[in-house]
């Protein structure tokens, strides 16, 4: 397996340890940490698009041991790779728009948990892109349902 292949596992993965950093952060941090995993994403979903676009090009990622029934795996072609980017382009968009209204609408004591909230979606939206099986499909759409 080639390195570039392990990006969609970084799109995921990224995120969701961003998200524990933020919740415990002040919000001056967390809110750069968001907006640090955003743009990440988008970078890395545009170099998974180089890789994937031409449309012929697909591959499965098995996290374990085991296939789709009963393991965790990720399918990745050019629709995938190009829903990957459309997310995390609206997510890094709206973050950096709203920077302005959320320092207005949110206390300060409640900052820390909006990025967290909105790390954590990107992370599950990033994960029902790719997702292959049905367990982890359900899993992450528990947790986009919570986030949003």
């Amino acid at each position: 397996m080639e390195l570039w292949q392990n990006i969609p596992v970084a799109l995921i993965v990224l995120p969701l340890v961003f998200a524990p950093l933020c919740s415990v952060s002040k919000p001056k941090i967390a809110r750069f940490l968001a907006l640090f995993a955003s743009v990440f994403s988008v970078l890395l979903s545009v170099m998974l698009i180089c890789k994937v676009g031409n449309g012929n090009a697909s591959f499965v990622y098995k996290m374990g041991e085991y296939g789709a029934p009963f393991g965790n795996e990720l399918f990745i072609s050019g629709s995938e790779a190009a829903i990957s980017l459309l997310f995390s382009s609206v997510m890094m968009l709206s973050l950096f728009a709203g920077l302005r209204r959320i320092g207005q609408e949110i206390d300060e004591n409640r900052k820390s948990l909006f990025y967290t909230v909105c790390v954590l979606l990107l992370t599950a939206i990033q994960a029902l892109t790719f997702t292959n099986d049905i367990f982890t499909g359900f899993v992450f759409l528990e947790i986009t349902t919570i986030a949003a």
